[in-house]
This record gives structure tokens, C-alpha cells and sequence, in this order.
């Protein structure tokens, strides 16, 4: 699976990886810019299903995704990898900004083998 924009309805396969970005640019002041290292939270609570998130970081080049062009240092990009067939999971994204702000946005991700 490619990349992901948090806007969209996204859905990955259990033994799928995905680069899922959330899209900032409505967030942030038209100079402002991510800093920092962001957080990416699994905030839903499965008995039995996990997901790895890895390699949080603020876009450090132009990121195209269905067409949309998003500018350097105007969205959260991590890995996500693993789950459970049939588990939801809400995403909570929190970071910085050099407009000495903090946001948090989200997005859900589901998991279907089918």
C-alpha cells in the first residue's frame, strides 16, 4: 500500500506497511511550519489487535498523495504496520510548530483482510 492521506478513508491490509500522512497545511498559518519530532498515538484500545508506528517525522520534502501536493514541513508522515483483521484504529497526531503552537489532528485506520 502507498502513501496515505489522513483524510481519506484508509484502509490496509494486516500484513500491509502504508506511509499514512496526515495533510497539516489547513492547520498551520500559511509561513508556519511542523518542528520537532511529532507524536502519532494509537488512541483506540484493542484486546486483540496492535499496529507499529514508526518513523514519525514532519515531511521533509514535497509530498504528493491522489494528486495533492503538499509543501515541505506541512505534514506528519509515519509507518504503520501489523493489526488485526477487522480492528479500527483512531490516530492522534500532536506537534509542534516554529509559530510556537501546538496541534493535534487525527485520522482513522482500518485493518480488512478481506
Amino acid at each position: 500500500m502507498g502513501d496515505i492521506f489522513a483524510t481519506d478513508h484508509v484502509v490496509k491490509h494486516s500484513n500491509d506497511d502504508c506511509v499514512y500522512t496526515f495533510h497539516c497545511t489547513n492547520l498551520l498559518a500559511s509561513t508556519e511550519l511542523i518542528t520537532g519530532t511529532p507524536t502519532v498515538t494509537d488512541t483506540t484500545t484493542h484486546a486483540t489487535s496492535s499496529i507499529t508506528i514508526s518513523g514519525i517525522a514532519a515531511n521533509v520534502a514535497e509530498v504528493t498523495v491522489d494528486g495533492v501536493t503538499t509543501a515541505i514541513g506541512k505534514a506528519v508522515q509515519c509507518r504503520i504496520s501489523g493489526g488485526t483483521a477487522d480492528a479500527d484504529h483512531v490516530l492522534t497526531c500532536t506537534f509542534a510548530t516554529d509559530g510556537s503552537n501546538t496541534k493535534v489532528t487525527g485520522g482513522t485506520l482500518q485493518v480488512r483482510d478481506s
